[in-house]
């Protein structure tokens, strides 16, 4: 038995295996019965050994790579441990409706010809952020994404939208008209931190 699935099965037998989850917003919950198991855990170690295919578990593989990494266990624990009900989680909705009124319009990230190639209209906007690489080279060369969903701090939309980005990094956005308040910059990093999920 690995070191790793040791580790895990100790967690789970110290806190009384795991814990009820919301449906579909955790990461691990293979199934998704709203639950991670330790046997799913298990499943992610195996997966990160090498030992079986990421299609046994994609619930593990947060950030889409094909991998299940160290830092995606731990987020499944975390997940089990303590709980990520959704509730509380703002939508994309919300945050959609944050762009519409200051980012997703003719002039910056909306029209014929979006701002940084960024279309933030409805419909379009998710794509266009998650997992993407964002065009500014510095920001590539920092292994930024546009979002990295579970990961606020690695997500160029965040940096940019709450200010300053940093040397090499650009204007904070939106760049015409007032910045966004404290309250649309935390709806925004509460929903990337939550997992950045569609619905």
């Amino acid at each position: 038995m690995s070191i790793i699935r040791a580790a895990l099965l100790f967690v789970f037998v110290v806190t009384a295996s795991s814990a009820a989850l919301a449906q579909g917003v955790c990461p691990g919950d293979c199934d998704g019965n709203g639950t991670v198991s330790v046997n799913e855990l298990i499943r992610g170690v195996n997966i990160n050994l090498g030992a079986i295919d990421v299609s046994q578990c994609e619930a593990l593989d947060t950030n889409s790579d094909g991998s299940v990494s160290i830092s995606e266990l731990v987020t499944a624990v975390n997940a089990a441990l303590g709980g990520c009900e959704s509730n509380g989680t703002p939508s994309y909705a919300e945050v959609q409706a944050i762009f519409d009124l200051s980012c997703a319009f003719a002039g910056c990230h909306g029209g014929a010809v979006p701002a940084s190639d960024l279309d933030l209209t409805a419909d379009v906007s998710y794509d266009a952020l998650i997992n993407v690489e964002p065009v500014t080279q510095r920001a590539v060369e920092l292994g930024f994404l546009l979002v990295e969903p579970f990961d606020g701090e690695n997500s160029f939309l965040l940096r940019k939208v709450a200010g300053p980005p940093g040397e090499g990094l650009g204007d904070q956005m939106p760049r015409f008209g007032a910045p966004l308040s404290d309250e649309q910059v935390r709806t925004i990093r509460e929903w990337i931190e939550g997992g950045a999920l569609e619905d």
